[in-house]
This record gives structure tokens, C-alpha cells and sequence, in this order.
């Protein structure tokens, strides 16, 4: 459900809905409410006193004041941190992000050959894609999500972007490097293409991969593996599996 700020209250609803309510909350009085409801309907129709807040969508639920003074203080502090770790490397902005397509590898042609795996590090320019955003058309449409504060299945920003945030932002910057560079938990799996000499993020990792991406740092440590196609990638499983080793 979308979030709405009138003034220093928040409504939540189509815009429509809400702009329905704040009549009703400005004018409590229905026969005063009939009098005024065309003036204040244009006049949040056609200027910016009502204004989106969309990291509150779906949060209307709060148990109490406190409870939504701590929501919003929290989403703007994640904000700030991302703003303060952008402005620490050369990232990218959000236009060059949108100019950048997400890739997915195509799962009905091909597969990674999980016998071959090589744990390196890799050039982040060269990551396309990651499994886990295919829904995605770019990398910027992932961090405007981000910034949003939006929390779906794929995109976890409370569980596990803000937390790799806060990392470099409440700890220190070498604690964050350290787990891009020596993982050793969820180290990001990655397929590689090596015909269009690209990398695909196709399993664990893929907040960190997107991060990484996104302040432009040269290489990422991943568990690497050979794309493959899914015939021989057959062959090679029904293989093992005969020799029990699967």
C-alpha cells in the first residue's frame, strides 16, 4: 500500500483514497467538508503538499508513536549511510546504473558445470547480471528500489543490504573490504561465460555482487564455474552420479 505525507501526518492508499482522507481529516464537520472539499482536492492535485514517502509502503501498521518515529529516523539513517559509502568510492550515479542492462544467463540453454569450480577473484565490470534480480531491466532500477527502502523476496534491503551498508559505515571500511575480498560465509557463486567473457551471479553473494557494482570496485573473490550447455552438463552429472560421487 503506497505511503502519503500531508503535512506532518502520513496516509496510506491509492492517491486518490488518500486525498479523500485528508479532506475527511481536515474537515471533520461534513456540511464544512462539502463546502471545501473542491478547493483542497485541486490544491493537492496541482502542487506538492502531498508528498510520496515509498520507503513506508506497506508499513502503515505500527504498534505506536515511538514505534513510527523509530521507523522513519531508521530510513532516513540508511539513506545517509549509503550516501556516505557511495561518496567514499568512484561509484556509479543512478543514470549510469539505468544505462547499464541487468543479463541473466539463459537457463534453457545452458548451465554451470559445478565440477569445475575455482574460488578467484573477479573484475566487477565484467559481472552482467545477477540470477536473483532478473525481474530488473538495469542496475540502477535495483538502487532506486534500494533507496526506496523496498523489501521484496529478491531485493532484502533491511536483512542484507543495509546491514553490508552499515558494515562499512558503523564498523569500518576494512571490515567490509575483508568480506569481498576473504569471504567465509555466502561467498558469491558466479557462472562464466567465457565466449562473451562475462559473469553471471547465480547463487550466494548477491547483495554483495550488486554493492560491489555499484561503488565500481575493481574485483569481487567468488566461487567461480564454466557455463556449459545443458546437454553437456547432463553428461557430465549422469557421469558422477554412476561413479557415486553425487
Amino acid at each position: 500500500m503506497k505511503s502519503w505525507k500531508y503535512q506532518n501526518e502520513y496516509f496510506f492508499g491509492d492517491k486518490d483514497r488518500v486525498i479523500n482522507d485528508i479532506i475527511c481529516y481536515e474537515y471533520p464537520n461534513y456540511f464544512v467538508r462539502l463546502l471545501n472539499r473542491k478547493k483542497l482536492r485541486n490544491s493537492l492535485k496541482s502542487n506538492k503538499k502531498l508528498e510520496r514517502v515509498p520507503f513506508l509502503d506497506g508499513k502503515q501498521r505500527q504498534s505506536s508513536l515511538e514505534a513510527w518515529k523509530d521507523l522513519i529516523h531508521e530510513s532516513g539513517q540508511r539513506v545517509i549511510r549509503l550516501q556516505t559509502m557511495l561518496a567514499s568510492f568512484n561509484s556509479f550515479s543512478v543514470d549510469e546504473l539505468r544505462s547499464i542492462p541487468i543479463e541473466v544467463m539463459d537457463k534453457r540453454k545452458f548451465t554451470a558445470d559445478i565440477f569445475e569450480v575455482e574460488r578467484k577473484k573477479i573484475p566487477v565490470k565484467k559481472i552482467a547480471g545477477i540470477n536473483r534480480f532478473e525481474n530488473y531491466n538495469n542496475w540502477g532500477e535495483i538502487l532506486v528500489d534500494f533507496l526506496d527502502g523496498r523489501t521484496t523476496p529478491a531485493l532484502e534491503v533491511e536483512k542484507k543490504l543495509d546491514k553490508l551498508v552499515k558494515l562499512y559505515t558503523n564498523d569500518s571500511p576494512q571490515a567490509f573490504l575483508e568480506l569481498i575480498n576473504n569471504p567465509t560465509t555466502y561467498t558469491p557463486v558466479a557462472s562464466y561465460d567465457a565466449i562473451s567473457d562475462k559473469y553471471y551471479i547465480t547463487s550466494d553473494g548477491s547483495h554483495r555482487a550488486f554493492l560491489a557494482k555499484v561503488i565500481n570496485l575493481d574485483l569481487i573473490t567468488a566461487d567461480v564455474s564454466p557455463i556449459v550447455t545443458l546437454k553437456k552438463g547432463k553428461e557430465k552429472y549422469d557421469y558422477f552420479k554412476s561413479k557415486g560421487l553425487v
